[in-house]
């Protein structure tokens, strides 16, 4: 039986911003493990992606607030009856843990990278055309023909700065993912709407559909409430309508 199909929509620009870092990181650890010269092309484009964000964004201080946040919300269950002690214990140091590795980064996030002339060079052809060709840098080139194992090396090289953030955000966002169940619900005429309680702060609803489903939602959000609207394409070149079915799907509502 194939999974299905789970779509997550941020509800603040922190998580926006945290998701499209996770998506990314996933990118270049997927790419930087392969050999071809394209998947390297391909890591270091991501790469500066990732440089974007983190540079737009004091991704540093976000961490950090967050880390402290949930560390703050986890000790008030300390003496909560029926939690998991041992398991509570053991979150609680992974956020103590990458705490620490956020604050004992000097300064800025990326700030070596930021003066890595190959990563400049790079940067700013993508900034101005939006691609990069050997004609363009040549010195990249030269350096997409290096033996794999000296790319690989780099690559690794300018990822281990960016560790940090890349671990602190995983444990967030699956701990936030881990913090609701999904309940069933019914899309009538594929539309569904549901009021939020601002107290609780709701930063993720996951939306799972069954593989085969024939329609995607789209969805839109605050703190204060969500609307779903389930479309669906009669073919690719045309665009997407809302169904007139109801759909039945199950949601969660992530908060922390």
């Amino acid at each position: 039986m194939q999974q299905p199909i789970l779509y997550e929509f941020p509800l603040n620009e922190r998580m926006r911003n945290f998701m499209r870092l996770e998506n990314y990181f996933s990118q270049i650890n997927y790419f930087s493990h392969h050999n071809s010269t394209w998947d390297s092309q391909a890591s270091l484009l991501v790469l500066i992606e990732i440089l974007n964000i983190v540079d737009r964004n004091d991704i540093k201080s976000e961490l950090t607030k967050e880390l402290e946040r949930n560390i703050g919300s986890l000790n008030n269950l300390l003496d909560a009856p029926a939690v998991d002690s041992n398991r509570l214990q053991q979150t609680l140091d992974d956020l103590h843990t990458q705490l620490h590795a956020i604050q004992h980064i000097t300064g800025k996030a990326s700030r070596t990278l930021r003066e890595d002339d190959l990563l400049n060079s790079i940067r700013q052809r993508v900034a101005i055309s939006s691609s990069i060709n050997s004609f363009d840098i040549p010195g990249f080139y030269y350096w997409l023909h290096q033996p794999i194992q000296v790319r690989q090396q780099q690559i690794q090289l300018w990822l281990d700065e960016l560790l940090p953030i890349d671990s602190g955000i995983n444990l967030l966002n699956n701990l936030l993912r881990d913090s609701a169940v999904f309940d069933a619900q019914i899309a009538e005429a594929g539309f569904y709407q549901k009021s939020l309680n601002p107290q609780q702060a709701c930063q993720m609803v996951r939306i799972q559909l069954p593989s085969d489903s024939t329609s995607f939602p789209e969805t839109s959000g605050s703190k204060h409430r969500i609307n779903l609207r389930f479309l669906s394409y009669e073919s690719s070149n045309q665009r997407p309508t809302q169904v007139t079915s109801n759909i039945e799907f199950n949601i969660s509502y992530c908060s922390i």
